[in-house]
């Protein structure tokens, strides 16, 4: 049970997480947009700020980049949004499927007791 408590405060703190560097970035290319003039440059500073499944997930945008092909700020981070989400939808679900299979077989187990006592 520990687990997927630990998953569902995951869900919780990935939407504020992921809505978090969202909000860093945009203020942070408000703040500096003489540092970051181009959308490679900005999409290169945000990818260097992810870690563990985003940096997986951001490569083939890190390599667009490397390539000196066109990269489109606003649909990075678009893409990250939708991603995050359809991640933290997918914990939804195996959560609530542990969740329902956990008080299902709370239920079998007590039916079962109840009918052995009467």
């Amino acid at each position: 049970d520990i687990q997927y408590y630990n998953t569902g405060f995951w869900i919780l703190w990935s939407i504020s997480k992921a809505d978090t560097f969202v909000s860093q970035i945009l203020l942070h290319d408000v703040t500096y947009a003489d540092q970051f003039p181009t959308d490679s440059s900005k999409v290169a500073f945000a990818v260097s700020l992810m870690m563990y499944y985003t940096a997986t997930w951001s490569q083939p945008y890190l390599t667009r980049v490397f390539n000196t092909d066109e990269v489109v700020f606003d649909k990075f981070l678009d893409d990250f949004s939708l991603k995050t989400s359809d991640l933290t939808h997918s914990l939804k679900l195996q959560h609530l499927n542990h969740f329902l299979r956990t008080k299902l077989l709370t239920w079998t187990m007590l039916t079962i007791g109840l009918k052995l006592m009467y």
